[in-house]
Order: C-alpha cells, then structure tokens, then sequence
C-alpha cells in the first residue's frame, strides 16, 4: 500500500511540476502595447514582474488573460488609453521610473 501512495504522490508532483512549467513558458517576456498612431510600447514585462506584484495589473486575475481582455471591450470599465495612463503614470512617477508620453510611446 505505501508503494502505491508513493507512486501517486509522485505521479502528482509530477503533474503539478509539468503545468507549472506550462504556465510559465506562455508568460510573455514582452508585450506590445499602444496604437500605431500614438506609437508602440514595448512593454518589458519579465522587468515588471521583478518590481512589482502581477495583482496590480492583473486586477481580476491572471486567468482573465492581458488589459486588453477587459479594457476596451467592457464598457463598464475604462478604456486601454484611460486605465493605462491612470495606472501606469502614477506607478511610473512613484517609483521614479519615466512617465512622459515619448518615454513609453515610440513612433
């Protein structure tokens, strides 16, 4: 009997190892943000993961997938342009990261 729990115990630690491994293989190490009008941003998001928390952003979850998810498509919350500047300003300035709009957006 103590052989069969092994091996299940094994067998789980295996299982929860391999989607762990999975679920951090699909983070992106940067995303793509912005219009091609204002300009792209290229967001470094393995730097962000180092300085902050990932609830910060992922306000809902990490499972409701990027900002774009929501923002932009629910239009009970606010859009990509007001979420964006009203989080990713105020963070920037107190964390004395650059928050001017050619700092992030590049044409």
């Amino acid at each position: 009997m103590k052989g069969f729990t092994l091996s299940l115990c094994t067998a789980l630690l295996l299982a929860i190892l391999a989607s762990a491994t999975a679920a951090l293989a699909a983070i992106p190490a940067e995303v793509t943000l912005g219009t091609a009008r204002m300009g792209e941003i290229h967001f470094d998001h393995k730097l962000h993961q180092k300085v902050g928390e990932c609830a910060v952003c992922h306000h809902k979850g990490v499972e409701r997938g990027g900002c774009r998810d929501c923002h932009g498509v629910d239009t009970a919350i606010p859009n990509m342009k007001e979420a964006s500047h009203a989080m990713c300003r105020h963070c920037h300035k107190r964390m004395g990261a650059p928050f001017g709009c050619k700092d992030c957006h590049v044409k």
